[in-house]
């Protein structure tokens, strides 16, 4: 199982070519979906992931192995374009089926915003679901996984 002590990294999207996403490896495992690299506006570094703009485009991590425990997904988001009704949501995969981690995670047009959702044990995977006018979308960049903490 994904023992998040052992891969605790950022993603930031700079060694994958740009363009497309098609089926992309990346330190968490496989990402796929509506989504390409691209240059320029990330948060840090020089590319970012943006998730393509219209209804329900959805970009989808599968893990390499499912979570040992409870963890945190933390990225960083802005949208693309202030343009028509913005949303995204996180979903979480899990043995038991899909899990609204997150309803609605507010971002803004020119800012990286902070994101954060729990991600239960034995999650499998986790979808970032975005709808948005047609050409808008959001961008995202340095995501991490990360140990719940706990009180």
């Amino acid at each position: 199982m994904l023992a998040c002590g052992l891969a605790c990294a950022t993603e930031s999207f700079e060694s994958a070519q740009a363009g497309e996403t098609g089926e992309l490896s990346t330190m968490y495992g496989c990402l796929s979906g509506d989504a390409l690299i691209s240059t320029g506006a990330a948060r840090s570094g020089k590319q970012f992931l943006r998730i393509k703009g219209a209804k329900n485009r959805c970009v989808k991590l599968t893990f390499t192995e499912p979570l040992a425990d409870v963890a945190v997904l933390n990225f960083w988001v802005q949208r693309w374009t202030a343009q028509g009704a913005f949303h995204l949501q996180v979903v979480a995969e899990t043995p038991g089926g899909n899990v609204v981690v997150q309803k609605n995670i507010a971002a803004v047009v020119k800012e990286y915003k902070q994101a954060q959702a729990v991600l239960p044990a034995g999650t499998t995977g986790v979808k970032l679901i975005c709808s948005s006018v047609e050409g808008g979308g959001a961008l995202v960049d340095d995501v991490e996984l990360l140990p719940e903490l706990r009180p």
